[in-house]
């Protein structure tokens, strides 16, 4: 049995790291099976190993996946956090600003 990646999201509402980790593990049909929904999951899971946990991270950071998370990258995570909070102006500021002082892609 498999469900669709848009009927499973909304079941992490609150988690949006989640939901990017389980975008990153669909196929391109957007169906998913249970193991690899678990598997997409498995990295927010309390007894997973801190290396699984960063790749994880940086996986659902860099959108792209270019290798970098650059500014888009981090505008884009910015606004899935805080999208609610602050006008896209700042965070698309914020977000070029802090790739920029760091070297990477602004």
């Amino acid at each position: 049995e498999r469900a669709h990646v848009d009927d499973v999201i909304p079941l992490f509402a609150r988690c949006p790291l989640a939901e990017r980790l389980i975008e990153q593990e669909a196929p391109p049909s957007g169906l998913l099976t249970y193991a690899e929904l678990v598997n997409a999951l498995q990295p927010l899971a309390a007894n997973a190993n801190a290396q699984d946990k960063f790749d994880a991270l940086f996986k659902a950071f860099d959108l792209d996946r270019d290798g970098f998370v650059g500014a888009e990258d981090l505008f884009s995570m910015l606004k899935l956090f805080l999208g609610h909070q602050l006008p896209e102006e700042t965070l698309r500021a914020t977000a070029k600003r802090e790739a920029g002082n760091r070297g990477l892609n602004a």
